[in-house]
């Protein structure tokens, strides 16, 4: 099993990249959250309470990119507004270390805000990350069976994280790292 940790910004809407280190301190990949424009960024960092959070609301995308040290690459994109009226989607581009690029879906289905729960198909398979906020751990299942499971380690000053991750699980650490930062900015724990 491997462990690796990454600490997200005390700012939600930072878009400084978050390395993800290995046991021994050393970067192996990292991923930072991306605006589509600029004065989207610019305006959600005031502290003018009504105005950050009115253009959080209608006109910010929750997007990140991220790279590792093998050369993966994945980009997390929120679909529209007209497609996420109802449940949050995004599409994930991933590109393998062999530069081969596929197209994964990734679906909020929370129903209890406490019991964060979303799906990420990919390649005919669904896992289901559920996210408990009450302790800060997210599990990764497949068809029930926990494959990975990622338990907060600290919340203050800036959330820190780790993944329990097996060499044997079908997803990459980079997605894991990514699909999980938007499960963080989506419930807002």
């Amino acid at each position: 099993m491997i462990e690796l940790t990454f600490t997200l910004p005390l700012l939600k809407h930072s878009s400084k990249p978050i390395p993800i280190l290995d046991s021994e301190g050393h970067k192996v990949a990292s991923f930072n959250r991306t605006y589509r424009k600029k004065w989207v960024e610019v305006v959600s960092k005031l502290p003018i309470p009504i105005l950050s959070e009115g253009v959080q609301a209608f006109f910010e995308k929750k997007d990140l990119f991220g790279v590792s040290d093998i050369g993966e690459e994945i980009k997390v994109e929120e679909r529209a507004f007209k497609e996420n009226l109802f449940k949050p989607k995004w599409d994930v581009h991933y590109t393998n270390n062999q530069g081969e690029e596929n197209t994964y879906f990734f679906q909020d289905i929370t129903k209890i805000k406490t019991h964060g729960r979303f799906i990420y198909k990919r390649n005919g398979r669904q896992f289901t990350f559920e996210k408990n906020i009450m302790d800060g751990t997210t599990y990764i299942k497949e068809d029930g069976i926990l494959i990975t499971e990622i338990p907060r380690l600290k919340s203050l000053p800036s959330p820190s994280y780790s993944i329990k991750y097996q060499e044997s699980c079908p997803i990459s650490l980079l997605e894991i790292a990514a699909l999980h930062q938007i499960c963080h900015l989506q419930l807002k724990d």
